[in-house]
């Protein structure tokens, strides 16, 4: 469960207490792209993931699901 960059994108959000239109106006895209995103429709080109992590402060791995959830600060198991 949340392995996948689609999950690990919304729970992201979620934790930072943020919602989708202030993720879409930092990342310069519509709030539609970021739900896209968040469900799994589409992916977000590379440098935009990287913008993510940045953002997000957390590692490109951790995103796509090859860190354990509990790795960033604020995830439960």
């Amino acid at each position: 469960m949340f392995n996948n960059f689609a999950d690990r994108l919304y729970v992201l959000r979620r934790l930072r207490g943020l919602n989708a239109n202030e993720v879409a106006y930092k990342l310069g895209v519509a709030p539609a792209t970021v739900s896209s995103w968040e469900l799994g429709k589409t992916t977000p080109h590379f440098s935009v993931i990287k913008q993510i992590a940045k953002e997000y402060n957390c590692t490109l791995s951790w995103l796509f699901g090859e860190t354990p959830i509990d790795a960033i600060e604020g995830a439960e198991k």
